[in-house]
């Protein structure tokens, strides 16, 4: 069996970590509940589906 050296593996722990954070905050650019309800002319107020 490999052994993985202590560079290598903070380099595998880096890379994880990052692989998870980018894509995320980037679909929080594109999908922002906010900017959408922004971009309605009128929202429908939630009685009328009572």
């Amino acid at each position: 069996m490999t052994k993985i050296a202590d560079s290598a593996s903070a380099v595998l722990v880096t890379v994880v970590v990052v692989s998870a954070i980018v894509p995320t905050a980037i679909a929080q650019g594109f999908f922002s509940p906010i900017r959408d309800l922004e971009r309605r002319e009128e929202a429908v107020p939630a009685e009328e589906y009572v």
